[in-house]
Protein backbone atom coordinates (compact mmCIF):
# COMPACT_ATOMS: atom_id res chain seq x y z
CA UNK A 1 0.00 0.00 0.00
CA UNK A 2 1.36 3.42 -0.99
CA UNK A 3 2.21 5.57 2.01
CA UNK A 4 0.98 9.11 1.44
CA UNK A 5 2.89 12.16 2.67
CA UNK A 6 0.90 14.58 4.87
CA UNK A 7 1.08 18.22 3.78
CA UNK A 8 0.18 19.72 7.14
CA UNK A 9 -2.00 22.79 7.41
CA UNK A 10 -5.41 23.15 8.98
CA UNK A 11 -8.99 23.66 7.93
CA UNK A 12 -11.85 25.35 9.76
CA UNK A 13 -14.93 23.32 10.66
CA UNK A 14 -17.98 25.46 11.48
CA UNK A 15 -20.98 24.30 13.49
CA UNK A 16 -23.78 26.20 11.75
CA UNK A 17 -26.08 25.79 14.76
CA UNK A 18 -23.82 27.19 17.48
CA UNK A 19 -21.36 29.17 15.38
CA UNK A 20 -18.44 27.38 17.00
CA UNK A 21 -15.36 27.08 14.82
CA UNK A 22 -12.64 24.47 15.24
CA UNK A 23 -9.34 24.13 13.40
CA UNK A 24 -8.52 20.57 12.40
CA UNK A 25 -5.76 18.99 10.29
CA UNK A 26 -6.47 19.57 6.62
CA UNK A 27 -5.97 15.93 5.62
CA UNK A 28 -4.25 16.90 2.35
CA UNK A 29 -1.75 14.28 1.20
CA UNK A 30 1.00 14.01 -1.41
CA UNK A 31 1.83 10.92 -3.43
CA UNK A 32 5.43 9.80 -2.93
CA UNK A 33 8.06 10.31 -5.62
CA UNK A 34 8.28 7.78 -8.41
CA UNK A 35 10.74 4.89 -7.94
CA UNK A 36 14.28 5.92 -8.82
CA UNK A 37 13.63 9.60 -8.12
CA UNK A 38 14.83 11.57 -5.12
CA UNK A 39 12.20 11.01 -2.39
CA UNK A 40 12.63 14.60 -1.21
CA UNK A 41 12.27 16.55 -4.47
CA UNK A 42 11.07 13.88 -6.96
CA UNK A 43 13.94 14.74 -9.36
CA UNK A 44 16.64 12.34 -10.55
CA UNK A 45 19.93 13.65 -9.12
CA UNK A 46 22.94 12.19 -7.27
CA UNK A 47 22.41 12.06 -3.49
CA UNK A 48 25.26 14.49 -2.83
CA UNK A 49 23.82 17.13 -5.18
CA UNK A 50 21.25 19.81 -4.22
CA UNK A 51 17.56 19.16 -4.31
CA UNK A 52 15.64 20.95 -7.05
CA UNK A 53 14.27 23.95 -5.23
CA UNK A 54 11.91 24.68 -8.15
CA UNK A 55 10.29 21.26 -7.96
CA UNK A 56 6.64 21.64 -6.96
CA UNK A 57 6.90 18.30 -5.14
CA UNK A 58 9.83 19.61 -3.08
CA UNK A 59 8.10 22.89 -2.31
CA UNK A 60 4.87 21.25 -1.15
CA UNK A 61 6.64 18.60 0.93
CA UNK A 62 8.99 21.13 2.52
CA UNK A 63 6.11 23.46 3.35
CA UNK A 64 4.20 20.59 4.94
CA UNK A 65 7.17 19.76 7.17
CA UNK A 66 8.40 23.26 8.04
CA UNK A 67 5.46 25.61 7.54
CA UNK A 68 7.33 27.86 5.09
CA UNK A 69 8.42 27.73 1.46
CA UNK A 70 11.97 26.53 0.73
CA UNK A 71 14.81 28.65 -0.60
CA UNK A 72 18.04 27.54 -2.24
CA UNK A 73 19.94 27.38 1.04
CA UNK A 74 17.41 24.75 2.18
CA UNK A 75 17.91 22.74 -1.00
CA UNK A 76 21.69 22.79 -0.40
CA UNK A 77 21.63 22.08 3.33
CA UNK A 78 22.52 18.37 2.97
CA UNK A 79 25.47 18.99 0.62
CA UNK A 80 29.14 18.90 1.61
CA UNK A 81 30.58 22.33 2.37
CA UNK A 82 32.76 22.75 -0.78
CA UNK A 83 29.82 21.92 -3.05
CA UNK A 84 27.43 24.06 -1.05
CA UNK A 85 29.84 27.02 -1.18
CA UNK A 86 30.27 26.67 -4.95
CA UNK A 87 26.52 26.61 -5.52
CA UNK A 88 26.02 29.59 -3.22
CA UNK A 89 28.60 31.67 -5.13
CA UNK A 90 26.96 30.88 -8.45
CA UNK A 91 23.44 31.55 -7.20
CA UNK A 92 24.55 34.83 -5.62
CA UNK A 93 26.09 35.87 -8.92
CA UNK A 94 22.74 35.18 -10.58
CA UNK A 95 20.90 37.16 -7.92
CA UNK A 96 18.67 34.27 -6.86
CA UNK A 97 20.29 33.25 -3.58
CA UNK A 98 18.11 33.62 -0.49
CA UNK A 99 18.40 32.72 3.16
CA UNK A 100 15.42 31.34 5.08
CA UNK A 101 13.13 33.99 6.53
CA UNK A 102 11.30 33.39 9.78
CA UNK A 103 8.61 36.06 10.11
CA UNK A 104 7.59 37.19 13.56
CA UNK A 105 4.29 35.75 14.73
CA UNK A 106 1.38 38.14 14.17
CA UNK A 107 0.32 40.31 17.07
CA UNK A 108 -3.42 39.94 17.51
CA UNK A 109 -5.54 42.64 19.06
CA UNK A 110 -9.27 42.87 19.76
CA UNK A 111 -10.14 46.54 20.40
CA UNK A 112 -12.70 47.41 23.05
CA UNK A 113 -15.77 49.11 21.48
CA UNK A 114 -15.95 52.86 22.05
CA UNK A 115 -19.36 52.57 23.72
CA UNK A 116 -18.26 49.91 26.21
CA UNK A 117 -19.73 50.50 29.67
CA UNK A 118 -16.69 49.03 31.42
CA UNK A 119 -13.18 48.08 30.37
CA UNK A 120 -11.55 44.64 30.67
CA UNK A 121 -10.15 44.20 34.16
CA UNK A 122 -12.83 46.30 35.87
CA UNK A 123 -13.70 44.75 39.24
CA UNK A 124 -17.26 44.05 40.35
CA UNK A 125 -19.31 42.85 43.27
CA UNK A 126 -21.61 40.16 41.91
CA UNK A 127 -24.72 39.27 43.87
CA UNK A 128 -25.41 35.60 44.54
CA UNK A 129 -28.69 34.62 42.82
CA UNK A 130 -29.43 32.32 45.79
CA UNK A 131 -29.17 35.15 48.31
CA UNK A 132 -25.67 34.42 49.53
CA UNK A 133 -22.95 37.02 50.07
CA UNK A 134 -21.65 39.05 47.16
CA UNK A 135 -18.77 37.50 45.28
CA UNK A 136 -15.80 39.30 43.74
CA UNK A 137 -15.74 39.38 39.97
CA UNK A 138 -14.21 41.20 37.05
CA UNK A 139 -14.76 41.96 33.39
CA UNK A 140 -12.60 39.37 31.65
CA UNK A 141 -13.26 40.68 28.13
CA UNK A 142 -15.49 43.00 26.12
CA UNK A 143 -16.37 41.29 22.84
CA UNK A 144 -17.37 43.38 19.78
CA UNK A 145 -20.02 42.12 17.37
CA UNK A 146 -18.73 39.53 14.90
CA UNK A 147 -15.55 38.79 16.90
CA UNK A 148 -14.75 35.34 18.34
CA UNK A 149 -15.37 35.32 22.09
CA UNK A 150 -12.30 33.23 22.88
CA UNK A 151 -10.09 35.48 20.73
CA UNK A 152 -11.24 38.59 22.60
CA UNK A 153 -10.54 36.91 25.95
CA UNK A 154 -7.06 35.88 24.80
CA UNK A 155 -6.16 39.22 23.20
CA UNK A 156 -7.36 41.35 26.10
CA UNK A 157 -5.52 39.19 28.64
CA UNK A 158 -2.20 38.73 26.85
CA UNK A 159 -2.73 35.07 25.98
CA UNK A 160 -2.31 33.11 22.73
CA UNK A 161 -5.46 32.60 20.70
CA UNK A 162 -7.04 29.13 20.92
CA UNK A 163 -7.81 27.05 17.84
CA UNK A 164 -11.48 26.59 18.73
CA UNK A 165 -13.73 29.60 19.14
CA UNK A 166 -17.31 30.84 18.92
CA UNK A 167 -18.27 33.99 17.01
CA UNK A 168 -20.24 36.72 18.73
CA UNK A 169 -23.29 36.49 16.49
CA UNK A 170 -25.38 38.74 18.74
CA UNK A 171 -26.33 42.23 17.62
CA UNK A 172 -24.63 43.53 20.71
CA UNK A 173 -21.32 43.84 22.48
CA UNK A 174 -20.82 40.99 24.94
CA UNK A 175 -19.30 41.16 28.41
CA UNK A 176 -17.45 38.12 29.72
CA UNK A 177 -17.69 38.26 33.52
CA UNK A 178 -15.51 36.02 35.67
CA UNK A 179 -16.68 35.41 39.24
CA UNK A 180 -14.64 33.91 42.09
CA UNK A 181 -16.59 31.29 44.02
CA UNK A 182 -16.33 30.51 47.73
CA UNK A 183 -14.17 27.45 47.07
CA UNK A 184 -11.66 29.48 45.04
CA UNK A 185 -12.83 28.27 41.66
CA UNK A 186 -14.08 30.68 39.02
CA UNK A 187 -17.12 30.71 36.78
CA UNK A 188 -17.98 32.83 33.79
CA UNK A 189 -21.07 34.48 32.37
CA UNK A 190 -21.47 36.09 28.95
CA UNK A 191 -23.94 38.98 28.98
CA UNK A 192 -25.17 41.25 26.14
CA UNK A 193 -24.62 44.96 26.66
CA UNK A 194 -28.30 45.85 26.87
CA UNK A 195 -28.77 43.40 29.76
CA UNK A 196 -25.60 44.54 31.41
CA UNK A 197 -26.75 48.16 31.20
CA UNK A 198 -30.10 47.30 32.80
CA UNK A 199 -28.39 45.73 35.75
CA UNK A 200 -29.57 42.20 34.99
CA UNK A 201 -26.09 40.94 35.83
CA UNK A 202 -26.61 42.05 39.47
CA UNK A 203 -23.14 43.59 39.32
CA UNK A 204 -21.99 46.92 40.73
CA UNK A 205 -18.51 48.51 40.74
CA UNK A 206 -16.57 47.39 43.79
CA UNK A 207 -16.07 50.10 46.38
CA UNK A 208 -12.62 48.78 47.28
CA UNK A 209 -11.44 48.63 43.66
CA UNK A 210 -8.28 50.58 43.00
Amino acid sequence: MTKLIPLGGTMQVVDMTTGRVEEKPSGMMLLPAAPGKCPTCAVDHPPDQPHNRDSLFYQMRFHGEHGRWPVWSDALAHCAEPLRAAWERELRNRGVWKEPEFPAPPKHETPVPADALLQPGAELNVQDPDGGPDRPGKILAVVPKGVPVEHAIADQNGQPRPCAYTLNRKRSTLYVIEVTNDDGTTSRAIVPQRHFAKGLTNAQPREDAT
